[in-house]
């Protein structure tokens, strides 16, 4: 069962420990590595070898989107930055993990609710990953945040809706690469990637691609996108090379274009050995907002004539 790693620890949160090119890719990675150690074992490009924190990794399972029962659960409503506090306001669930433009507009497919003060508020879902809208919210100084592949909390419990902490962000953005400033006409993404027991892996890089296939780099300039890994999955780090043991990642001034991108990352378990897909994501994007995504390994129920499905045999 995937867990969510990066979404307890999005940034600098105190409890945890533009180019184009082609869409040409290496197959995705099989099975578990064995027992090589971090920084033992390194691919071809010199970077390291996939691994978790105090074992192997596993990569060995057909993963596939989740299903079940219809339930209710408890929301919280809370903003993440140095602390993590409930807000009042409204947010957006959509329950095809699919997010429109106007929820009022797709009652079939979303529905608002309001938090009080304490952050809660209750709603039904069905067993399937959901997606979820919060707002700009000016009173509680959070960026228009929005998450995908949100598994469900069981009957009766609670899942956490994270709006990320303006104040904050606006610092640590910084840290993505020397000189970088924030373009509110381009989007914000975080996430992290894990291996089919819920465990973040290290030696992973992340590459982001339009629904057509061409790849969104990184730039020099002040307002160009940047890419950066979270020590720790908090403050991104230009330091490092590939994502540590908390698999997170974070992406600002992403393109918006069309509205859609494609998160896919990489790596390899063999020493010398070519850099495979490890997962494959779409998301929506906005200008301004922030998109957090949490991946597992790559899927064998992908939409047909969609990036993943093409890119993953």
């Amino acid at each position: 069962m995937k867990k969510l790693l990066g979404l307890g620890c999005v940034l600098m949160l105190g409890a945890c420990g533009g180019g184009s090119g082609g869409t040409d890719a290496p197959a995705p990675v099989d099975g578990p590595s064995g027992t090589d150690a971090p920084g033992a074992c390194a691919g071809s490009d010199g970077l390291p070898c996939l691994a978790i924190e105090g074992g192997d990794e596993n990569l060995a399972c057909e993963e596939t989107a989740p299903s079940g029962a219809e339930r209710d659960i408890n929301f919280r409503l809370v903003s993440r930055g140095t602390s993590t506090r409930p807000i009042a306001g409204p947010f957006e669930i959509w329950t095809n993990n699919t997010l429109g433009a106007d929820c009022a507009a797709d009652p079939d497919n979303c529905f608002t609710l309001t938090a009080g003060s304490d952050g809660m508020a209750m709603g039904t879902v069905p067993g399937n990953w959901y997606a979820y809208r919060a707002p700009a919210n000016a009173g509680a100084m959070t960026f228009e945040t929005v998450g995908y592949n949100r598994p469900p909390a069981a009957a009766g419990g609670t899942d956490d809706i994270t709006a990320i902490d303006a104040t904050i962000f606006n610092t640590a953005i910084m840290l993505i690469r020397s000189g970088l400033t924030r373009d509110m006409a381009d989007a914000i993404l975080l996430g992290d990637q894990s291996d089919c027991d819920g465990e973040g892996m290290s030696g992973v890089t992340v590459r982001f691609f339009t629904a057509a296939g061409t790849e969104l780099t990184s730039g020099t300039g002040p307002t160009d996108m940047g890419v950066a890994y979270r020590a720790g999955g908090a403050l991104p780090s230009s330091r490092l090379t590939t994502t540590d043991t908390s698999g997170g990642y974070a992406a600002a001034n992403v393109p918006v274009g069309d509205g859609v991108v494609y998160v896919v990352t990489y790596g390899t378990t063999e020493n010398g050995g070519e850099r495979g897909i490890i997962g494959c994501e779409s998301v929506s994007v906005s200008p301004g907002a922030i998109t957090i995504i949490s991946l597992g390994p790559a899927r064998t129920d992908y939409e047909a004539g969609t990036l993943c499905a093409t890119m993953v045999p």
